[in-house]
């Protein structure tokens, strides 16, 4: 039996070119709804935080999450204009 002298034959073709495929994801929810959801499970888990790093951290994610939604909504609008 002949053994590759290379000692990464058994991993897939693309692989050793140096890139990983990804698996595909179907998702259930639009862009824009997955990122309002995780705003809202930030904003509801802080609201049980008492005041500390860990709260900032989850209500910085919402605001990050809002202003993505934000940022979507003006990239894909049809009429899109600079910010002012």
């Amino acid at each position: 039996m002949r053994c590759s002298k290379r000692k990464d034959f058994w991993l897939a073709p693309a692989t050793r070119m140096g890139f990983v495929m990804r698996k595909r994801v179907k998702h259930e929810l639009p862009f824009e709804e997955r990122l309002l959801v995780a705003a809202r499970e930030a904003r509801e888990i802080a609201r049980t935080l008492p005041p500390g790093k860990e709260r900032e951290i989850l209500l910085r994610s919402a605001r990050d999450s809002e202003a993505a939604v934000q940022i979507n909504r003006w990239i894909t609008s049809p009429g899109l204009k600079p910010p002012k």
